[in-house]
């Protein structure tokens, strides 16, 4: 689990590195499906070698989100952590959460305040 707070201003996240792998969400998989819950909100990403990538929000608000049923695959172009503007002023973090933006290929986006991020490897062979 990471701390939001902690990830570096605009810095791009599509890589991720698990277990000494480095994974790129961009070119390496496609979202497939996603999924809300009170706390958390869970992206699914799989490749053609039959692994799953679960990339979890803890303590999520949910900010703008035209992500549709995720019917075809998704590319995820951009992922990073920015800022916003409140009462005319440029924020870094709201209630010790960091705001986050999601970006896809498809048109579709998200931007998110959250406490944590978490990832999850998995074979789905």
């Amino acid at each position: 689990m990471i701390y939001t707070t902690d990830i570096p201003l605009f810095e791009s996240l599509l890589e991720v590195t698990l277990d000494n792998t480095t994974i790129d969400l961009h070119n390496d998989l496609t979202c497939v499906h996603w999924a809300k819950d009170d706390t958390h909100y869970t992206l699914s990403f799989t490749n053609q070698q039959g692994k799953t990538l679960q990339i979890s929000f803890g303590e999520v608000e949910i900010i703008t989100n035209i992500l549709p049923v995720i019917t075809t695959p998704l590319t995820l172009d951009q992922f990073y952590r920015g800022r916003f503007v409140a009462d005319n002023v440029l924020q870094e973090t709201k209630d010790n959460k960091a705001y986050l933006y999601l970006d896809f290929c498809e048109g579709y986006k998200m931007e998110l305040f959250s406490a944590t991020v978490s990832y999850h490897l998995t074979n789905t062979d």
